[in-house]
């Protein structure tokens, strides 16, 4: 694909490279207030996490203020102020009419599943079957979507906490005041109050985007600063570059409308096309860093990379004419380092043949990349045809865990719900035994670990985090509580204040979440006098035996494994990536104006989401130990679809023999499709590596520099095929699947390349 940028003359650029450009402060320049704005900014793309604890703070005070000013009880107020400030997160729809439908209906159950516990209240056994029967329909309604999780979720806390306050039929004309009154409270304040302005919330998607940009190569311009390139750090970076993704997904999936004019839908698909390069940029810049930050590159070469990418990080923030001008500078000395090292003159490296090739293609990706930066600023206006359409919900980030993607069946809720069913019921047997009082912890801990989670290991997680929540919550919750004994305001203010943070927390860490609901709650037990040592000693029993009854059951009762799932989920990547491919080498394609090809694009990308979000849970902070079997191949996925995208940004027509190189992607598409059909018959695949191939199209490429990348492109293609059939193994049954291309008895056998 051409680029509007044609090479700079290097000869009438050397009074400008000479001396080289000055290498900017990148440890000061992360401790800078723009760096920590950048990090709010990506942090909360959106916004979605701040007007969710917001909502949460002022359903609570409101709802519960208008109730005791109206004379209502304490249960009353407390039922109806939990009900609202529990649909700021629930309640999560593209478009407000939407909502408005979806907090309805949510109160509507929230008001059967009250008035059928205030009915049932009066016998233990009938309470206990009720609840029961309360959260299989909760957990069951999640199929429909959105909508059916937050009826769902309404309808099991309205019963909790109505058995929590100990609700009687003569109680009914109360609590349905009550809830009434909440819901108005949760109307007025996410239509009134805090309202969702979709043109607003793209805009601040948008600014996320850049702003992780940003934080992206300021981290790859201090990688450069230290010695070596740990795996950590790798892992950290690619984590970077997928949520960078994320957010450009969103972005499209935002905008696309099928039924746009034809115009606008051009304006559309090319402003896709460069979120889509920028993002290969990225990915270009953070293969080159893990390449350059080698020891066997001398720290001036890794100083003055640095420098650049400081220099793109500007760019990106600012523009303008003398930032671009500078950045233009550093493509043009990126091209004449790649230059000088194909002609083995280098004048910052050793005379090493092998090690100048090696860097030669570093500095041809850093070339590339800039290039591709330079090209377009995608990010700093949304297309008008594409804000017209609006549909960003906090769903649209794949925030890690649940959803059915990878799950075999036609109701996969169904097992959940028989799972969350079951452990339930053994909670409430578990938390009478520990306490008559506060049985009720076990069983809010053995039904929230089924939230957002599908497989066994994302319910160990689950269980993981909330434990370690609670643990930690109790330490600091005691603590805070002890220092603000006979102050009333001070405390009720922070619990307020930690319940919002709870909630604007819940989508970023359910651990972090856990914690600050702990010292809330611990601060609202101080204000009414209560024992808090005591009931936070108590409340970490009850979680415990809560959260061990929810994995053991996840365990033994329909379990899902991970690797069933992972298994699925990949071979999804395979094919997707197989049809890309073979569109891409067939020859006539116009990538820049072929909507489909670029869907196809699109679906590797989504496809690859869907594994990050089935692993995501499993992955560091949120597990103390991270299990290499699943990780290993979602990383391997991810190089694959990374690939996929840079092969097909990166493809230049008529580079190569064209019909070469549709053998080739023939070739490829069939190694992936095999892949894919093996791992989805629980086989371990088994393909042969194009390496013998692949060189011989180098014999026949053009001497040139775009044929030389196509060449590379493929090798590297070739490469991470083979490495995800690899990492694929632990998580297949182990039998080998037969490979279509093994030689019959007489033949000899044929050189394979690992």
């Amino acid at each position: 694909m051409k680029s509007s940028i044609q090479p700079a003359n290097l000869a009438n650029l050397a009074d400008v490279l000479t001396p080289n450009p000055p290498i900017l402060d990148v440890a000061s320049a992360r401790r800078t207030p723009a760096r920590w704005g950048d990090r709010l900014v990506a942090g909360d793309p959106g916004g979605f996490s701040a007007r969710a604890a917001a909502r949460a703070l002022l359903s609570l005070v409101g709802s519960g203020a208008v109730l005791l000013a109206l004379g209502e009880p304490m249960g009353a107020a407390l039922l109806a102020s939990v009900l609202a400030m529990v649909t700021s997160v629930t309640v999560v729809d593209a478009r407000p009419a939407a909502q408005a439908v979806t907090l309805a209906l949510a109160f509507a159950a929230a008001l059967a599943s009250v008035c059928l516990a205030s009915l049932v209240s009066g016998s233990i056994w009938a309470a206990g079957a009720t609840l029961c029967a309360i959260v299989f329909v909760a957990v069951l309604a999640r199929r429909f979507g959105p909508r059916g999780t937050a009826a769902g979720m309404l309808g099991f806390m309205g019963y909790f906490f109505a058995l929590f306050i100990g609700a009687h039929p003569a109680q009914i004309p109360h609590l349905t005041l009550a809830i009434g009154t909440g819901g108005t409270v949760a109307f007025a304040v996410r239509f009134g109050l805090i309202r969702e302005r979709p043109a607003s919330v793209q805009a601040r998607v948008l600014a996320a985007f850049a702003a992780r940009m940003r934080l992206l190569l300021e981290d790859l311009a201090a990688e450069l600063e230290m010695e070596g390139f740990p795996t950590r750090r790798l892992r950290r970076i690619r984590r970077e570059t997928g949520r960078i993704n994320e957010l450009a997904l969103a972005l499209e999936d935002s905008g696309t409308d099928p039924d746009r004019a034809a115009e606008a839908a051009t304006a559309v698909r090319l402003w896709v096309l460069q979120l889509m390069r920028a993002e290969v940029a990225l990915d270009l810049l953070s293969d080159a860093v893990h390449r350059i930050a080698g020891r066997e590159w001398s720290v001036e070469a890794r100083r003055e990379l640095s420098a650049a990418l400081a220099l793109l990080a500007q760019w990106v923030a600012l523009g303008g004419a003398r930032v671009d001008a500078e950045a233009r500078q550093w493509l043009a000395r990126a091209r004449g380092h790649a230059a000088a090292a194909n002609r083995q003159g280098h004048p910052l490296d050793p005379a090493d043949p092998a090690l100048l090739v090696r860097r030669a293609a570093v500095w041809s990706r850093v070339a590339r990349a800039i290039e591709l930066l330079l090209a377009a600023r995608p990010w700093e206006e949304v297309p008008a045809a594409a804000v017209a359409h609006q549909s960003l919900t906090p769903l649209s980030f794949r925030s890690g865990g649940g959803g059915t993607a990878g799950l075999v069946g036609r109701w996969p809720n169904l097992r959940l719900a028989v799972q969350s069913t079951v452990a339930v019921a053994l909670a409430i047997v578990a938390g009478r035994a520990i306490s008559p009082a506060r049985w009720y912890w076990a069983v809010i801990a053995a039904f929230t670990v089924y939230a957002r989670a599908a497989t066994v290991a994302e319910t160990l997680s689950r269980a993981w985090q909330r434990m370690l929540g609670t643990a930690v919550g109790v330490v600091i919750a005691v603590a805070v509580a002890g220092l603000l004994r006979r102050h009333a305001l001070p405390a009720a203010i922070l619990a307020l204040a930690a319940a919002a943070v709870a909630y604007g927390l819940l989508r970023v860490s359910y651990a972090a979440m856990i914690l600050f609901m702990t010292i809330a709650l611990a601060l609202f037990y101080e204000l009414l006098g209560r024992p808090v040592p005591g009931l936070m000693e108590l409340r970490l029993a009850e979680s415990a035996a809560g959260v061990v009854i929810g994995a053991v059951v996840a365990s033994i009762v329909l379990p899902m494994h991970t690797a069933e799932r992972l298994r699925r989920l990949v071979a999804v990547v395979l094919r997707e990536s197989a049809a890309v491919i073979a569109a891409a080498t067939r020859p006539g394609l116009a990538p820049a104006t072929d909507a489909s090809f670029l869907d196809a694009v699109r679906r590797v990308d989504r496809a690859l989401a869907e594994v990050r979000n089935a692993l995501r849970p499993l992955w560091a902070p949120q597990v103390p130990v991270e299990t290499a079997r699943f990780s290993t191949p979602g990383r391997a996925a991810a190089a694959l679809a990374y690939t996929t995208r840079r092969f097909v940004v990166d493809l230049t027509p008529g580079a190569v023999d064209p019909e070469r190189l549709q053998r080739l992607g023939a070739r490829l598409t069939r190694q992936c499709q095999a892949a894919a059909d093996a791992l989805d018959a629980n086989q371990t695949p088994c393909i042969d590596s194009m390496a013998d191939e692949v060189a011989a199209l180098a014999t026949t490429a053009p001497d040139r520099e775009d044929g030389r990348a196509v060449v590379e492109l493929l090798k590297d293609l070739d490469a991470t095929l083979q490495q995800l059939v690899e990492a694929v193994g632990p998580i297949t049954a182990g039998r080998k699947r037969p490979d279509p291309h093994a030689p019959n008895e007489a033949a000899p056998p044929p050189q394979r390349t690992a």
